[in-house]
């Protein structure tokens, strides 16, 4: 970045390169044209009942903020659905104490 540049970006993707690139941002006075998103699934795809009381014990736990409940809440669940990793426990801590 080059205060006298300030919509350009200098870049070097190799330390063997003597030249950089320049990449070129959009102006940011132009207007924007709002793009329209379409949905990639038509409903939401449902989690297992073992990850929602997951969920749901780290809202009351307080580890997910309170500002988040309604969204986990919300969350289509289903006992037909399983986890596509299993539970591995408590495995990380062990690691990091060898």
């Amino acid at each position: 970045m080059e205060k006298a540049h300030p919509n350009k970006v200098f870049l070097k993707t190799d330390f063997g390169e003597t030249e950089f690139s320049v990449l070129q941002q959009r102006h940011p006075k132009k207007k924007r044209v709002p793009r329209k998103l379409t949905p990639a699934y038509e409903c939401e795809f449902p989690i297992s009942a073992a990850k929602y009381a997951d969920l749901m014990s780290k809202i009351d736990d307080k580890i997910i903020p309170e500002s988040y409940t309604l969204f986990y809440a919300n969350l289509p669940v289903s006992r037909n659905v399983t986890d596509c990793l299993p539970d591995t426990g408590d495995d990380d801590d062990d690691e990091a104490d060898d």
